[in-house]
Protein backbone atom coordinates (compact mmCIF):
# COMPACT_ATOMS: atom_id res chain seq x y z
CA UNK A 1 0.00 0.00 0.00
CA UNK A 2 3.02 2.52 0.71
CA UNK A 3 4.50 1.71 -2.31
CA UNK A 4 0.98 2.50 -4.51
CA UNK A 5 0.75 5.36 -2.47
CA UNK A 6 4.33 6.85 -2.72
CA UNK A 7 4.25 5.86 -6.63
CA UNK A 8 1.35 7.51 -7.22
CA UNK A 9 2.56 10.71 -5.03
CA UNK A 10 5.76 11.00 -7.69
CA UNK A 11 3.62 10.53 -10.69
CA UNK A 12 1.14 13.34 -9.98
CA UNK A 13 4.06 15.19 -8.82
CA UNK A 14 6.10 15.22 -12.51
CA UNK A 15 2.82 15.79 -14.01
CA UNK A 16 1.76 12.28 -15.80
CA UNK A 17 -1.28 12.06 -13.92
CA UNK A 18 -3.66 15.29 -14.20
CA UNK A 19 -6.09 15.66 -10.89
CA UNK A 20 -9.15 13.64 -12.76
CA UNK A 21 -6.30 10.69 -14.04
CA UNK A 22 -4.94 10.73 -10.23
CA UNK A 23 -8.31 10.38 -9.06
CA UNK A 24 -9.28 7.65 -10.86
CA UNK A 25 -6.55 5.79 -10.08
CA UNK A 26 -7.05 5.95 -6.45
CA UNK A 27 -10.72 4.98 -6.77
CA UNK A 28 -9.55 2.01 -8.38
CA UNK A 29 -6.10 0.86 -6.66
CA UNK A 30 -6.71 2.50 -3.16
CA UNK A 31 -9.64 3.48 -2.05
CA UNK A 32 -11.07 0.12 -1.69
CA UNK A 33 -8.33 -0.92 0.61
CA UNK A 34 -8.04 2.68 2.94
CA UNK A 35 -12.31 1.72 3.13
CA UNK A 36 -11.80 -1.60 4.48
CA UNK A 37 -8.81 -0.21 6.68
CA UNK A 38 -10.88 2.93 8.06
CA UNK A 39 -13.14 0.40 8.79
CA UNK A 40 -11.55 -1.84 10.88
CA UNK A 41 -9.77 1.33 12.36
CA UNK A 42 -12.88 2.24 13.49
CA UNK A 43 -13.55 -0.89 14.86
CA UNK A 44 -10.82 -1.65 16.46
CA UNK A 45 -10.55 2.10 17.51
CA UNK A 46 -6.80 2.03 16.54
CA UNK A 47 -7.27 6.04 16.58
CA UNK A 48 -9.79 6.52 18.90
CA UNK A 49 -9.91 9.34 21.48
CA UNK A 50 -8.59 8.05 24.75
CA UNK A 51 -6.92 11.20 26.39
CA UNK A 52 -9.91 13.13 25.25
CA UNK A 53 -12.11 10.41 27.20
CA UNK A 54 -10.10 10.87 30.65
CA UNK A 55 -13.08 12.45 32.58
CA UNK A 56 -10.30 14.94 33.99
CA UNK A 57 -10.02 16.80 30.74
CA UNK A 58 -10.25 20.67 30.94
CA UNK A 59 -11.89 21.50 27.73
CA UNK A 60 -11.35 25.11 28.66
CA UNK A 61 -7.65 24.46 29.35
CA UNK A 62 -7.35 22.23 26.35
CA UNK A 63 -8.83 25.33 24.22
CA UNK A 64 -6.32 27.40 25.18
CA UNK A 65 -3.38 25.66 24.54
CA UNK A 66 -4.92 24.77 21.13
CA UNK A 67 -5.55 28.54 20.01
CA UNK A 68 -2.32 29.00 21.13
CA UNK A 69 -0.82 26.66 18.68
CA UNK A 70 -0.08 23.32 20.29
CA UNK A 71 -0.43 20.68 17.79
CA UNK A 72 -1.60 17.35 20.32
CA UNK A 73 -3.93 20.14 22.15
CA UNK A 74 -5.73 20.53 18.52
CA UNK A 75 -5.47 17.46 17.85
CA UNK A 76 -7.24 16.47 21.27
CA UNK A 77 -9.65 18.80 21.25
CA UNK A 78 -10.76 18.09 17.42
CA UNK A 79 -11.17 14.59 19.05
CA UNK A 80 -13.31 15.79 21.10
CA UNK A 81 -15.47 17.23 18.70
CA UNK A 82 -15.68 14.86 16.59
CA UNK A 83 -17.07 12.35 19.45
CA UNK A 84 -19.13 14.40 21.22
CA UNK A 85 -16.78 14.88 24.45
CA UNK A 86 -17.49 17.41 26.57
CA UNK A 87 -18.75 19.61 23.92
CA UNK A 88 -21.43 19.24 21.14
CA UNK A 89 -20.48 17.01 18.83
CA UNK A 90 -19.08 18.96 15.36
CA UNK A 91 -17.87 17.66 12.55
CA UNK A 92 -16.94 20.92 11.00
CA UNK A 93 -15.25 21.87 14.04
CA UNK A 94 -13.86 18.40 14.62
CA UNK A 95 -11.79 18.94 11.20
CA UNK A 96 -11.34 22.58 11.70
CA UNK A 97 -8.90 21.46 14.47
CA UNK A 98 -7.42 18.30 13.08
CA UNK A 99 -6.26 20.24 9.96
CA UNK A 100 -4.46 22.88 11.85
CA UNK A 101 -2.90 19.75 14.06
CA UNK A 102 -1.72 17.98 10.70
CA UNK A 103 -0.24 21.40 9.55
CA UNK A 104 1.70 21.30 12.49
CA UNK A 105 2.66 17.17 11.89
CA UNK A 106 0.39 15.46 14.28
CA UNK A 107 0.47 12.05 12.59
CA UNK A 108 -2.76 11.10 14.05
CA UNK A 109 -4.10 14.99 13.19
CA UNK A 110 -2.83 13.94 9.42
CA UNK A 111 -5.02 10.28 9.14
CA UNK A 112 -7.97 11.86 10.63
CA UNK A 113 -7.77 15.24 8.64
CA UNK A 114 -7.13 12.92 5.46
CA UNK A 115 -9.65 10.51 6.11
CA UNK A 116 -12.35 13.48 6.60
CA UNK A 117 -11.53 14.67 3.12
CA UNK A 118 -11.77 11.34 1.40
CA UNK A 119 -15.16 10.64 2.71
CA UNK A 120 -16.34 14.53 2.97
CA UNK A 121 -17.04 14.76 6.16
CA UNK A 122 -17.23 18.17 7.97
CA UNK A 123 -15.58 19.61 4.91
CA UNK A 124 -16.09 19.34 1.28
CA UNK A 125 -14.67 15.88 -0.32
CA UNK A 126 -11.51 16.32 -2.23
CA UNK A 127 -9.84 12.86 -2.52
CA UNK A 128 -6.89 14.02 -4.00
CA UNK A 129 -5.80 16.27 -1.27
CA UNK A 130 -7.26 13.32 1.39
CA UNK A 131 -4.84 11.27 0.38
CA UNK A 132 -1.64 13.15 0.06
CA UNK A 133 -2.34 13.63 3.38
CA UNK A 134 -2.80 10.11 3.92
CA UNK A 135 0.84 9.61 2.52
CA UNK A 136 2.03 12.08 4.81
CA UNK A 137 1.29 10.53 7.65
CA UNK A 138 2.66 7.16 6.36
CA UNK A 139 5.69 8.53 5.47
CA UNK A 140 6.12 9.72 8.68
CA UNK A 141 6.60 5.70 9.80
CA UNK A 142 4.42 5.87 12.86
CA UNK A 143 3.27 2.48 14.29
CA UNK A 144 -0.30 3.24 14.31
CA UNK A 145 -0.51 4.52 10.51
CA UNK A 146 1.64 1.81 9.55
CA UNK A 147 -1.00 -0.36 11.36
CA UNK A 148 -3.86 1.02 8.80
CA UNK A 149 -2.33 0.27 6.12
CA UNK A 150 -1.14 -3.14 6.37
Amino acid sequence: MNYLLSCLAILSTISILNGAELTKVVKKNVEPTVSNKLKEELQSNLLNAQDAKDENVNIEQLTKDANNGNATAQFKLGDCFNYGIKVKEDKAKAVFWYKKAAIKGNVKAMMKYGFALIDGIGIKKDEVEGFSWLKKAANTNDASCMAVYG
